[in-house]
């Protein structure tokens, strides 16, 4: 009491400097816990940090090379261990929309822009060839699977069994429990052959079992060693505009990549939500470039990012629940402080995602996609989702939709209509539809038409830094 006493009066009792610090965040914790308005305001001001100790997280990977008594490998090792594991230089960087060639462009770069630097995939511990760059070469004493699923998932049992000589599996079972998990080491396989011949296209996230020197283990990716068609159109470039080719070869491209190692991180397939996401068709995106010499046209192939459905699901990032009227800003990736929003309904597997999303980056390709037409504008993307859908194959019922802001002016569902990837502005706010609620079109009825009670205005001009206004009815 003597101690109230003496606060009460104005005698505060005496404190170190890191005493009263303490205090006060204290205080400020109390404050924010008890009134949760407040949260979204306090993390205007805080710098996002990437981890407690301010390392992204690491998630080791193995990459086995495959080739078979009909069909080589043609890629080096150290190619592989650049697609996958290097962080590009500023120069590298500046390429990383140049079709041909190596640089500029890695698997890494990808995860590290989209995840704002908290995750990367380190490679393996072996001692095969280089030691400890993560790829190890197998030559199997069978021939190639070409279209056959099974006999692909048998020739990387086998490629497995190949490779456990160089690698010791066990120090990847953290936990202890007989298993390896995609999080504790993740597996990509690359199957010599190219696209264009009769290899044909294995691109795929395998959910079979696997025998890891006596470990279990479930899901692994496999991909096609190169990209032939884009070695004919290389030489042909080349030859119109009279320069040496430098390049003989080209990997499968990062979309590819970072599509199949989406599954690995629990996202299915979501084609028909349009070139918003790497899960759907966003690996195909590209823009279009005139080839140095000549008068010739390509496209440049390069991945979007994942949608928030995904970031969330592969626990790259923590979704902010609004309960809460009041302004709230969302960040793009390349501010370094990407968030996403959730709106829970009366059912717990349906719900709202809010995330910001500009042309920058990888996701330059969305404004100058020419598979399908690009994006006018960039903003905020609003996302319906119905876990108990499980997938995005019935255009009514999906897992995934995205809210398309477009859909106010045209009448009617683009994609839907289109029954394609093609959305035609999604984002908001778009001329003639500045609200999303239980009035507007579209709408945040459920799929049982249930109205929310809700509703999302005064959306701010596109930008990196976006806010918007959460009304709860």
């Amino acid at each position: 009491m003597a101690r109230l006493r003496g606060i009460r009066a104005g005698r505060f009792p005496a404190m170190s400097k890191k005493q009263f610090l303490l205090t006060v965040v204290m205080l400020l914790s109390a404050v924010i816990t008890i009134f949760p308005v407040f949260q979204h305001v306090f993390a205007e001001s805080v710098p996002v940090e990437v981890s407690g100790t301010n390392q992204p997280v690491k998630i080791p990977m193995l990459v086995v090379l495959m080739e078979y008594k009909d069909y080589k490998l043609t890629l080096k090792d150290e190619d592989w261990n650049r697609k996958i594991f290097s962080l590009p230089t500023k120069e590298e960087e500046d390429r990383r929309f140049d079709l041909f060639g190596h640089l500029g462009s890695s698997v890494n770069n990808y995860y590290k822009e989209i995840t704002c630097g908290k995750f990367l995939f380190e490679p393996a511990v072996e001692n095969y060839g280089t030691s400890n760059d993560g790829v190890i070469r197998v030559s199997l004493d069978v021939k190639h699977p070409l279209t056959d699923i099974r006999a692909m998932a048998q020739a990387v049992n086998h490629a497995v069994s190949n490779a456990s000589q160089y690698i010791d599996f066990s120090r990847y079972d953290l936990d202890k429990n007989k298993s390896v998990s995609r999080m504790e080491l993740s597996l990509v396989f690359v199957s010599a052959g190219g696209y264009g011949d009769k290899t044909g296209s294995k691109n795929r996230h395998y959910y079979y079992g696997l025998n890891l020197g006596g470990l279990r283990r479930k899901g692994y990716v496999v991909v096609t060693e190169r990209r032939d068609d884009l070695k004919e159109l290389y030489a042909k470039l080349t030859k119109a505009a009279g320069v040496e080719a430098k390049y003989k070869d080209f990997p499968v491209s990062v979309g590819t990549l970072v599509h199949e190692l989406g599954h690995s991180f629990g996202s299915p397939d979501l084609y028909n939500i349009g070139h918003l996401t790497s899960l759907s068709g966003g690996q195909k995106n590209g823009s279009i470039a005139v080839f140095p010499g000549t008068k010739l046209e390509y496209t440049r192939s390069t991945p979007c990012h994942y949608g928030a459905y995904t970031m969330v699901k592969a626990d790259f990032v923590k979704p902010v629940i609004l309960e809460t009227s009041g302004v709230y800003t969302v960040y793009s990736a390349g501010t370094g402080r990407y968030n996403v929003y959730k709106i829970p309904t009366k059912n717990l597997k349906e719900y709202f995602l809010i995330e910001n999303r500009q042309f920058e980056g990888f996701d330059r390709t969305l404004g100058t996609n020419t598979n399908n037409r690009p994006l006018k504008s960039a903003g905020i993307a609003i996302w319906h989702i119905n876990e108990a859908f499980g997938n995005n194959e019935n255009m009514d019922k999906k897992l995934v939709d995205i809210e398309e802001a477009s859909e106010a002016t045209l009448g009617y569902s683009h994609i839907k209509k289109n029954r394609n990837h093609n959305p035609c502005d999604p984002f908001y706010p778009l001329k003639g539809n500045s609200e999303f609620s239980s009035n507007s079109t579209p709408n945040n009825l459920t799929y049982n038409c249930e109205p929310q009670p809700w509703k999302i205005t005064d959306f701010s001009a596109p930008a990196r830094v976006m806010t918007f206004k959460f009304n709860r009815l």
